[in-house]
């Protein structure tokens, strides 16, 4: 890791990691990811969305990794299991889960809102102020966009229930980020969330810069 970050810094490229491991993406990484079916549930400077999460899921992510390091008796767990990729419900996806769910989370998904220091789709988040001077890298010339998603799609045709039927699986929906030169960014969340998807979707996208990827919908046959 730290040969990437010394190359990072000598060179200027930009650096993904896709990691379970939250203690290292709190210690290496300017921006975090949060993922959850094939959705970004929250984004920003790592600080904030450490310190801060205003997602629930991410709450209870960071919740899980806690219990673990502080040696509590009982581990905070996340009640229920992830969609079906195949069978999103219409809404949030996290509302069978989340303990704050209402009506409006279980029949409209909520956007992307926030600030572009620290960004979040859900209908009851939890508020904090920012920190003071928080905020996302500035477009220098020594950070300048090299790779921008805009509402960008990933489903996979697999088979289904017969020989010739086939399921649409929906590994990345709506996508929306920018990766700029010199920064290292984190994408977490648990298995099957579209991590990987969309760190594969970054780098197909990073040509010339700034590379952007608009796309109403991709989709792959399996």
């Amino acid at each position: 890791m730290k040969l990437l970050l010394d190359l990072r810094e000598r060179l200027g490229f930009a650096l993904i990691l896709v990691s379970h491991d939250l203690a290292l993406v709190s210690d290496v990484c300017d921006r975090v990811v949060v993922m959850y079916g094939g959705q970004i549930v929250e984004t920003g400077v790592t600080a904030d969305v450490m310190e801060a999460p205003a997602h629930h899921y991410a709450r209870g992510l960071l919740g899980s990794v806690l219990s673990l390091e502080t040696g509590a008796e009982r581990l905070t767990q996340i009640r229920g299991v992830v969609p079906s990729p195949a069978d999103f419900p219409k809404g949030c996806r996290f509302s069978d889960r989340c303990p704050m769910a209402t009506g409006i989370c279980r029949d409209t998904a909520p956007a992307l809102e926030g600030t572009d220091g620290h960004g979040y789709a859900c209908h009851h988040p939890r508020r904090h102020r920012q920190r003071e001077g928080a905020g996302p890298m500035s477009a220098t010339a020594e950070h300048r966009p090299i790779a921008e998603l805009s509402d960008v799609h990933v489903v996979h045709a697999s088979r289904g229930g017969g020989m010739f039927s086939r399921e649409k699986v929906y590994a990345l929906t709506g996508a929306d980020l920018v990766i700029r030169s010199g920064e290292t960014v984190g994408i977490v969340g648990e298995s099957g969330c579209g991590k990987s998807t969309l760190a594969k979707v970054l780098v197909a996208c990073n040509g010339r810069p700034p590379a952007r990827c608009r796309s109403p919908a991709r989709t792959c046959g399996r």
